[in-house]
């Protein structure tokens, strides 16, 4: 089975969501995880092929050379997880490669007098 078939399950077994968390979830599926690897049987999917698609979205290999912060890196990662992750329930996967994997560290913001800067 193909990953691109289990995110589009995964996604309409998600009726539990507010509209707006489900269409952020949609769009980071379809914009950073189905061109990626959409077209991926599920047991070619391995830990390490998953930490260079994080690196590769941080440095902007992944995005046409669009660098992604480390905050939307991991919101594709979790969304990528989560649907490993119902891989692994439906007993399509016996686990899910994405677990462990390094997450990059958001950025750290400072607030001060109702403006905020990113200090890093």
């Amino acid at each position: 089975m193909k990953f691109a078939e289990v995110a589009e399950s995964w996604l309409a077994a998600q009726v539990h969501l507010k509209r707006s968390t489900w269409g952020r979830y949609r769009g980071v599926v379809d914009v950073h995880v189905i061109p990626k690897w959409g077209t991926t049987p599920l047991d070619r999917i391995h830990f390490e092929d998953v930490a260079e698609w994080l690196a590769d979205l941080l440095s902007g290999e992944a995005t046409g050379g669009r660098k992604l912060s480390p905050r939307s890196v991991r919101k594709a990662y979790v969304v990528r997880s989560r649907v490993l992750g119902y891989a692994v329930k439906s007993r399509r996967l016996a686990v899910n490669p994405a677990v462990g994997v390094p997450l990059p560290k958001a950025g750290l913001t400072t607030c001060i007098s109702m403006t905020c800067r990113s200090t890093r």
